[in-house]
């Protein structure tokens, strides 16, 4: 595989600014939480115990604000929470395009629609310290990562509506402690993560819940970014670092191919396209710049 063309794209660059903007003014008003106490975390998880739920969700009632048809026209531009949140994610619901967001101070989960002023709680378990959120089935189903003292766990779950108010609680397995990175398929059914192995890494392909596992990868390196542009390509980014040199390289999850697609490049952030024949990235000292691929 080798780098065809390299253009430069400085318009893109502010695009992407403007966004990061809005995305500031719609979901991350507030400080984060990272400096807050920790207490009333989830329980310890275990791999001996892999069915173990979360804990019984309080007797707050679910929460609903607003209404449309009370509140007058919804704007076309509006901030859908006044918290910081964590992870956010949007699917379709017959007609009606639902937005899931979980809040970063407490982790409750909660649900609007884009056409709608009304906003429901779904989840209101505590789970402070929530590093991360990835989303997977639809917007049904979510992992959360958050800090556990020293440890960093990973918690599996679907989101069940339990009520017609729209009350739910989530139902899950733990998946193994300090797990590196995590990524799902663009279908929402398998997940890829890394653990420390040594020096380097070692990579799990696994059904959401952790069954069917299998060592896919082995790698000598232990600081990898990854992401999941098509469903047969996993993308791996060494992390950048000051000076250091930066590759970027895809790997087949059927023939295990791990081919180098972009590399020597000091202190870069990259990302794949969809279909794996593009790389978006910047380097160090660089403008923001497009690399198109070809094998």
């Amino acid at each position: 595989m080798k780098k065809e063309t390299i253009f430069f794209l400085s318009t893109g660059f502010v695009v992407i600014v403007a966004i990061a903007a809005l995305a500031y003014v719609l979901f991350v008003r507030e400080a984060p939480f990272a400096n807050q106490p920790l207490g009333g975390l989830l329980p310890n998880g275990s791999l001996n115990n892999p069915s173990r739920t979360l804990p019984p969700e309080t007797e707050t009632p679910p929460q609903s604000q607003g209404d449309a048809s009370s509140a007058g026209i919804v704007p076309e531009v509006r901030q859908i929470s006044a918290s910081p949140v964590v992870g956010a994610t949007t699917f379709l619901r017959g007609n009606s395009e639902i937005i899931r967001y979980i809040e970063r101070g407490n982790g409750n989960i909660f649900e609007t629609r884009a056409d709608s002023l009304a906003t429901t709680r779904l989840s209101n378990m505590t789970v402070p310290r929530v590093q991360e959120v990835v989303w997977f089935g639809g917007g049904k189903g979510i992992i959360l990562r958050y800090l556990d003292g020293e440890k960093l766990k990973t918690y599996s779950a679907l989101i069940a509506t339990t009520t017609s108010s729209g009350e739910g609680k989530l139902s899950g397995v733990f998946l193994p402690d300090n797990i590196a990175e995590i990524a799902v398929n663009p279908g929402g059914n398998k997940i890829f993560y890394l653990e420390k192995s040594g020096t380097g890494s070692l990579g799990t392909l696994a059904n959401p819940d952790g069954s069917n596992a299998a060592k896919i990868f082995s790698s000598p390196i232990s600081g990898w970014n990854i992401s999941w542009p098509n469903e047969g390509t996993l993308f791996f980014t060494t992390k950048p670092g000051e000076g250091a040199a930066g590759f970027s390289y895809l790997f087949d999850t059927k023939t295990r191919a791990f081919t180098r697609a972009l590399g020597d490049l000091a202190g870069r952030s990259s990302l794949a396209s969809p279909d794996a024949k593009s790389i978006f990235y910047i380097a160090e000292g660089a403008n923001f710049e497009f690399s198109a691929l070809s094998n």
